[in-house]
């Protein structure tokens, strides 16, 4: 998962809804974070990596109704997916890094 070797913090959600917010989830300093059927729905922003050591993964999860940025990639973060999410934001920030399941 990215450079997650690097990370201080590792932190998971699983069957999250983040909603509501300025910004769904977030990492901004060395961390990694696995989100898994999850749902990231209304916020301004529904995702954001800011950080060189900051990276997430992304499974079986939806990304919808963000008014800004479905997911924002920004600073060297890294967001990394299993390539099974459903993102129906199209205004993003970033490309998402497609990694294969072990």
């Amino acid at each position: 998962m990215g450079n997650a070797g690097s990370a201080s913090i590792q932190a998971t959600a699983i069957d999250s809804v983040a909603s509501g917010s300025e910004t769904g989830m977030e990492v901004s300093f060395p961390a990694a974070f696995t989100i898994v059927g999850s749902t990231i729905a209304n916020n301004q922003i529904g995702l954001a990596s800011l950080n060189s050591s900051a990276v997430m993964l992304l499974a079986r999860t939806v990304v919808s109704g963000n008014s800004q940025h479905g997911f924002q990639i920004a600073s060297g973060g890294v967001i990394d997916t299993l390539g099974n999410n459903t993102i129906t934001d199209t205004n993003n920030s970033g490309t998402l890094t497609p990694v294969g399941p072990q």
